[in-house]
């Protein structure tokens, strides 16, 4: 697992654990759960799969995805706190371009 630095009370810790294939032995974890509940942290785990980023790379590159569709607007980097803290339900994504 990835070292998380906790930061204070509610924090929402993402849990990156290798994970071997089906059927392959299982990665254990340790956790202090005194720990979890003092600091009121919640641990929420999400499944990647690493093995598709080049090829998704690759489909960009060749021009085979149309992801332009998908930006909603664009702002600046400073604008990006206010974005986050007041994100509108009809954007699909907000990028964030260097002026």
């Amino acid at each position: 697992m990835k070292a998380v630095v906790h930061r204070g009370p509610g924090d929402v810790v993402l849990a990156e654990w290798p994970v071997p294939p089906v059927g392959a032995r299982q990665v254990l974890a340790r956790v202090r759960p005194y720990d979890v509940y003092r600091r009121e942290i919640t641990l929420r785990g999400s499944f990647v799969n690493p093995h598709t980023h080049g090829r998704a790379l690759a489909l960009l590159a060749a021009g085979r995805l149309q992801v332009a569709p998908l930006i909603s607007r664009r702002v600046a980097l400073d604008e990006v706190p206010d974005v986050l803290a007041r994100p509108a339900r009809s954007e699909v994504k907000v990028m964030a371009v260097m002026e």
